[in-house]
């Protein structure tokens, strides 16, 4: 693999696990366990409920600046997923299925009735949008961080000989295998996960916000931000609810880039919810 290739590995490796815990737990529960102890921060008052979903691999902490603020006014809730951060492992595989189980358990722990924001970066971003579609009832609005396209990975793929795509894919299991078995875990079901979620469609009934980045690298060359430019629009055709604002100043993480951009965005977001469409 010629080093252009590798430095694209190296940026997808990047996008999917920076910042990512090294904490592993030997205890092993069952989603099914009403008992579980999530690693949580549940913190402030008022409605509606605002819960953060990282992406792959990544803690709670991650949100740290923009729960201290939006906690002033609304309740808000984040935590580590089960495998990751200081949460115990789980002997069950980090499906979406079974992520937005334990994302409903997690709420129903917390007596969390409704309205809710849901509000994911990254692969985080396929979690809400299953949990939205399974559980549509107290969810209120659904806010984006430069999320995770289902079609994304398979128009880069469509560019790369076959021999490329293999390198690609060795590459990045051989990262992968290399990080805390709870990354791991995820990382293993990231590809499922997207041809899982060509099957759920935005919905149409609550306000979507999609904040993406056109920042381009070594991975995101021209030609890919073109592509990963129109697969968003694509998912604003025929959905008059959803809107989008890009940025060039920040890469993937625009949450830690750009936080005060993002948490403008949240605000303007919330004032336009509307509260009554959830219990």
């Amino acid at each position: 693999m010629n080093c252009t290739r590798l430095a694209m590995v190296v940026m997808i490796a990047l996008a999917l696990s920076c910042n990512q815990s090294s904490s592993e737990h030997s205890n092993t529960i069952q989603t099914s366990d009403t008992s579980i102890n999530f690693d949580q921060r549940l913190i402030g008052t008022g409605t509606p409920t605002i819960i953060f979903e990282a992406g792959l691999g990544d803690g709670n902490e991650h949100w740290t600046t923009l729960q201290d603020s939006l906690s002033k006014s609304y309740t808000t809730l984040s935590y580590d997923r089960l495998g990751v951060g200081e949460s115990p492992s789980t002997t069950l595989r980090r499906t979406v299925e079974n992520q937005v189980e334990d994302l409903h358990q997690l709420i129903t722990q917390n007596s969390i009735d409704g309205p809710i924001i849901l509000v994911g970066h990254s692969m985080g971003s396929y979690i809400v949008r299953k949990y939205q579609s399974t559980y549509p009832d107290d969810i209120a609005g659904i806010f984006l961080i430069d999320p995770s396209h289902e079609y994304q990975h398979d128009e880069i793929r469509s560019r790369m000989s076959m021999q490329e795509v293999d390198s690609m894919k060795a590459a990045m299991e051989s990262f992968f295998s290399e990080q805390p078995k709870g990354v791991y875990n995820e990382y293993l079901e990231f590809e499922p996960t997207w041809i899982k979620m060509r099957e759920v469609p935005f919905p149409k009934d609550i306000p979507v916000h999609i904040v993406a980045s056109w920042r381009e690298n070594s991975f995101l060359t021209p030609e890919n931000m073109a592509a990963k430019k129109k697969l968003y629009n694509n998912w604003l055709m025929g959905h008059e609810n959803i809107t989008m604002t890009s940025t060039t100043q920040s890469g993937h993480y625009i949450h830690l880039d750009e936080p005060g951009l993002v948490l403008e965005l949240i605000r303007d977001f919330l004032s336009d919810v509307d509260l009554s469409l959830a219990p």
